[in-house]
């Protein structure tokens, strides 16, 4: 027991370890299979010198010894093919490894039983025996610079993880609910991606409450957690609040620095020097006005499936609402002049808002502004381009980084109607939260500072790769039709058809049992059996149909053969 002691906490707490244990393993392994095989020499020599002494002494038990010398070496045999199957398959996963740069994939740590969990839990248990469960929202933010994103992902370190961990210590999670997150109804109000932030996130599960509070518990989790995330509150909720079913909608915001938005590839500037340019470029608030009006030109509902991966044009999935989109006035953190750029939205994609912020830096950039002869002319145009990424074309789209976009809160207007006199708003404004804010802010502008991000991915990836503006310019000339939808040939299997296909089945299965000539055939053939007979029966009809069409259209009748027909007739 005391050596479950030790590793307990090293396989909750750090996943980094668990790979090194992992090389230790490997190591025991091939220090066991040495042994083995010294083990199996040993044997085969004793047994050999056993075999001398009785060949001398007992001649009567020569088959016996034999035997037992058969059944060693096919022990021997088992126990190398053993140790060749082990290096195969270490040798297969270095290479694997090989091929993802030397990073071995992320391994799923090994679950305690439920002992172990229990002494692990009774020493930082918050919780009592009088406690029990309650439907309750967790209010949380967290800094996504360290993390694979929001969503547990077994193997890597992510949002979730670190929660789920952080309840179990305290109580809030019992040892038997703990590795199955449906057991304790847990739902994420907003799924956030590696790198991203978040302010006010909202979790909904059944957590262990009676004794401590919800003041206590907040308490509690924040002294588990680690300083990037922070619970700001905990509420209850009714039994049947879905985190993300209730909300209304969504608002994110993105900091980036200004000096993005400076139009270097306008045809006046190209003429001077690029240093002249860049030193005497400012973000004033003229440029302020401009941005928030492109930005604009997304609001409605819209096609996005170019700002996301994956989708088509005639997906309904792809139509989204943006509600508000809307640019700050300009901040200086850590000597960077920044700006937030807020979007409030009912739902997004995956990489929906940094596309559209990538799209806005690259108009900019591109000096429209400066090489129109009116400002209307530019921002005409600006809006055609952003309509031709709607159409039914698919484009590449440059992506800002994922270090600037943060989760602002999740707004459930409608939810707070029916329940706040009940429960209260689900909504929460106060100073820790606009100080967590505040050091979220400060790592962008670390970023940038430091390792300067966005420049990098400005000279790297946005201008050499600019939009496809000639395309774009086709496509508002001629706008194509939307694509029609893909055949998709009819499943066998029950189990992968749609309803309609599985209703259209069940009309023609009993269409097939009423019909007088398959009754012999019905009782010794299945559904799919006699769906594949029917078939071929129609499918050979149609064939023999159309080949005697073709016979008749195609044979030539000449005068010759009108004359053998009639001589064949009179004979």
């Amino acid at each position: 027991m005391e050596e479950v002691k030790e590793t307990v906490p090293t396989e909750i707490s750090d996943n980094t370890e668990n790979t090194n244990k992992r090389a230790l393993e490997t190591n025991d392994l091939d220090s066991t299979n040495k042994k083995i095989k010294v083990d199996t020499e040993t044997k085969v020599e004793e047994t050999s010198t056993t075999s001398e002494v009785k060949e001398d002494n007992q001649e009567d038990d020569e088959e016996a010894d034999e035997d037992e010398l058969d059944k060693i070496e096919k022990e021997s045999e088992s126990i190398s093919t053993t140790t060749t199957t082990e290096e195969t398959t270490t040798t297969t996963t270095t290479g694997e490894n090989k091929r993802r740069g030397n990073k071995p994939p992320p391994v799923r740590p090994p679950k305690l039983s439920k002992e172990e969990l229990v002494e692990l839990q009774n020493k930082t248990k918050v919780t009592t025996d009088e406690s029990r469960k309650k439907k309750v929202a967790i209010i949380l933010g967290y800094s996504g610079t360290n993390y694979a994103g929001m969503q547990k992902n077994p193997g890597l370190k992510t949002i979730e993880e670190e929660l789920e961990h952080a309840l179990f210590r305290t109580g809030g999670i019992s040892p038997d609910n703990m590795y199955y997150q449906q057991k304790v109804d847990w739902v994420r109000c907003a799924r956030t991606d590696k790198g991203v932030s978040a302010i006010r996130n909202v979790v909904s599960l059944k957590m262990e409450m009676g004794p401590p509070d919800f003041d206590g518990m907040k308490d509690a989790l924040n002294k588990e957690l680690p300083n990037d995330i922070r619970v700001f509150h905990i509420m209850r909720v009714n039994n049947s609040y879905h985190a993300k079913n209730a909300v209304d909608a969504r608002s994110y915001i993105y900091v980036t620095p200004t000096h993005v938005f400076e139009p270097k590839f306008a045809k006046k500037n190209s003429s001077s020097d690029d240093n002249n340019s860049s030193s005497n470029w400012k973000f004033t608030s003229d440029t302020l006005s401009i941005l928030n009006k492109v930005l604009s030109f997304y609001l409605g509902n819209h096609r996005f499936h170019n700002y996301t991966s994956r989708k088509e044009s005639n997906d309904v999935s792809v139509f989204r609402k943006i509600i508000s989109f809307v640019c700050s006035e300009p901040f200086i953190l850590e000597g960077v002049e920044m700006v937030s750029i807020n979007v409030v939205g009912e739902s997004f994609m995956l990489h929906q808002i940094r596309k559209m912020i990538g799209c806005l830096i690259s108009f900019i950039r591109k000096g429209m502004f400066e090489d129109c002869e009116n400002r209307d002319q530019a921002f005409n145009q600006i809006k055609a381009y952003i309509n031709s990424t709607f159409e039914h074309k698919p484009l590449n789209l440059p992506m800002a980084p994922g270090a600037g976009l943060l989760l602002d809160y999740c707004i459930f207007n409608e939810w707070n109607k029916k329940n706040s006199s009940i429960h209260g708003e689900l909504k929460i404004e106060n100073e820790h939260v606009e100080d967590f804010k505040k050091t979220i802010y400060r790592e962008i502008a670390k970023l940038e500072s430091s390792k300067q991000e966005f420049k990098n991915w400005i000279e790297k990836n946005l201008d050499p790769y600019q939009l496809p503006y000639e395309l774009m310019d086709e496509i508002i000339k001629n706008p194509p039709p939307a694509p029609g939808k893909k055949y998709r040939p009819p499943s066998t299997n029950p189990n992968r058809m749609s309803k309609r296909e599985r209703r259209d089945l069940k009309v023609q299965s009993k269409m097939f049992e009423r019909d007088p000539k398959n009754q012999d055939n019905r009782q010794s053939l299945t559904v799919n059996q006699q769906m594949a007979q029917q078939i071929k029966i129609n499918e050979e009809v149609a064939a023999a149909a159309a080949s005697t069409a073709s016979t008749t259209t195609t044979t030539p009748t000449t005068s010759e053969d009108v004359k053998t027909d009639s001589t064949t007739t009179e004979k």
